[in-house]
């Protein structure tokens, strides 16, 4: 169904959460997907999760910075998807 997509996830926190139970629903569809994290705090947790769904690009992306979906790598891969599912976590303050 998603076979030859390329999509951007944003928001694994961790293997329980939403993003990414969807994420690993895209790529068993055959999406091939971006991964991002916030922080260097959060990449150890997200970089293996995202190495499990065999992400090509894995990246920074605090989106309370401005330009921070302007990596020229996501920017590239973004032009060629017609579909985009952007995950965020849902928390409270």
């Amino acid at each position: 169904m998603l076979k030859g997509k390329r999509e951007l996830i944003i928001g694994i926190a961790n293997e329980q959460s939403v993003a990414y139970g969807c994420a690993a629903a895209f790529v068993r569809e055959g999406a091939s997907l971006a991964a991002t994290y916030l922080n260097a705090k959060a990449e150890p947790f997200v970089r293996p999760l995202a190495k499990t769904l065999k992400c090509p690009i894995i990246l920074p992306c605090d989106v309370r910075e401005g330009g921070a979906l302007e990596s020229s790598k996501i920017k590239k891969d973004r032009g060629r998807s017609k579909r985009r599912w952007k995950l965020c976590p849902l928390y409270g303050r």
